[in-house]
């Protein structure tokens, strides 16, 4: 399963927020639920590799982090960056994060951005930047 953020998503300053990923590249097993509450919800149980790339269209920065939640509660850090400075592009924060996970069917899982730049700010709104792939292994 591949989806991609095709609409920049506002994230609000020091509020944890689930990452709309609301463009389906592919998803033959229907298993994600799109919008505000995203989630794939695991068809079978099973390990799965979750890769997830985010980045925002702004430059300035205070803290950044990216988490995996299963079921709601907090599973994995995918990204952390402290406090940065001025950067003269976007901030990407993933690249090739990923983890594998156990999960029983109907487990869900969501990504969570968090940033504290002190002003709400946009993710990236593309294919190569802001995407999110679950593959049962």
């Amino acid at each position: 399963m591949n989806y991609v953020v095709g609409v920049p998503q506002s994230v609000p300053t020091t509020s944890m927020t689930i990452v709309n990923f609301d463009t389906k590249i592919d998803d033959d097993s229907n298993a994600v639920t799109s919008g505000a509450n995203w989630r794939f919800t695991a068809p079978n149980a099973g390990v799965y590799l979750v890769a997830t790339r985010v980045a925002f269209n702004d430059t300035a920065f205070g803290a950044v982090n990216v988490s995996l939640f299963r079921n709601g509660s907090w599973a994995r850090e995918l990204a952390v960056r402290g406090s940065a400075a001025e950067n003269t592009e976007r901030l990407f924060i993933g690249g090739s994060d990923s983890t594998m996970l156990k999960l029983t069917q109907g487990d869900t899982l969501d990504v969570r951005v968090y940033q504290s730049s002190g002003s709400a700010r946009n993710l990236a709104a593309d294919q190569k930047t802001v995407h999110i792939a679950i593959r049962e292994m």
